[in-house]
């Protein structure tokens, strides 16, 4: 598994801090919600894997509306829980 990076993004002045408890909780959510690292999802029609939270605090695909980081062949998509569905695992 590769290592935690942390990208930088395009931070715009808003006049307000962001709301980085909700980010926390929706992440949270999430994580009980079964979409953790690794995880295979299918957004649409196009399987992904998640791979990592959003935790930015500013922009239109905020941590807060959108925590996970999902990746298809398409690129890697910022995501709420919603827009997925998990695909179930093999049993062993």
């Amino acid at each position: 598994m590769e290592a935690l990076r942390v990208i930088d993004g395009d931070k715009k002045a808003t006049g307000r801090a962001p709301d980085h408890e909700g980010i926390a909780q929706a992440v949270a959510a999430a994580r009980r919600a079964g979409f953790c690292l690794g995880r295979q999802v299918i957004l649409g029609t196009v399987p992904g894997t998640i791979v990592g939270y959003n935790i930015a605090g500013y922009g239109a695909f905020c941590g807060l509306l959108y925590p996970l980081l999902v990746a298809t062949d398409l690129g890697v998509a910022k995501c709420h829980p919603i827009e997925l569905r998990l695909v179930r695992t093999q049993e062993p």
